[in-house]
């Protein structure tokens, strides 16, 4: 099992959309397949996000928000089970902007320009203020990753079917709260998308293309996030 997985020069991009953009659909030529397969499709999925418990990155991120732009850096760094941290750096300096860190269940938000440090749980709240991205350390560890997080897979049952023009597999959990895509032979995603689980709205979407070997890991060199409530996208390359 890999312990960490290293990702440097990565492209952050976050700007607002014009529209919404809308869940992915499962494409009317899908074949539903029998449980045989499609449970040994779920394992092979489940058993990609066991290769990859850590990871570091450093970020050149642009930030487009509305009429505001802006360039930095952030640095990630992430370990199962709680582990966490999130810096922003000044694209050509070497201060702090603001700082997330998290260790046993607790988290700290530190702004130094405001002097103002801001306590909490290990939840999305405080990830949610400094990235505007709602989603757990742990979401957060497997996505960046290019992987499935786990939950998402022990706590539900799918469906999984096939289309038969480019042999891609289609993922849909029973509850209709998961939708992920992928080709039969990795078991890792190429799309995935997240619901609201009282009002079955998007929450988010996450598209992944230009996969790359790093140390003889299988990762996504371009990330993309649309989070559909705050309506912006967010795209590392």
């Amino acid at each position: 099992m890999i312990r960490l997985l290293t990702l440097l020069c990565v492209l952050l991009l976050l700007g607002a959309c014009s529209a919404r953009r809308q869940a992915q659909q499962l494409p009317a030529e899908a074949v539903l397949l029998d449980p045989a397969r499609g449970k040994a499709a779920v394992d092979l999925v489940a058993g990609q996000s066991g290769t990859v418990d850590s990871f570091r990155a450093l970020s050149r991120t642009t930030v487009r928000y509305k009429d505001e732009h802006t360039q930095l850096r952030h640095i990630f760094a992430l370990e199962k089970p709680d582990r966490l941290r999130i810096e922003a750096l000044p694209l050509n300096g070497f201060y702090t902007l603001s700082l997330f860190a998290a260790s046993g269940g607790a988290a700290v938000l530190l702004d130094p320009s405001e002097k103002t440090a801001e306590r909490g749980g290990l939840d999305p709240a405080l990830i949610r203020k400094m990235l505007k991205v709602p989603l757990s350390g742990q979401d957060l560890l497997y996505l960046i990753a290019g992987r499935v997080p786990p939950d998402a897979l022990t706590d539900h049952v799918y469906s999984v079917y096939m289309t038969e023009s480019d042999g891609r597999l289609h993922f849909l959990s029973g509850d209709g709260r998961y939708y992920f895509s992928s080709f039969p032979q990795s078991g890792l995603p190429e799309y995935f998308e997240a619901r609201d689980a009282f009002s079955g709205k998007l929450s988010f979407a996450v598209t992944y293309s230009n996969r790359m070997k790093v140390n003889e890991i299988d990762v996504p060199s371009v990330v993309g996030v649309n989070v559909a409530v705050e309506d912006f996208d967010l795209n590392l390359a």
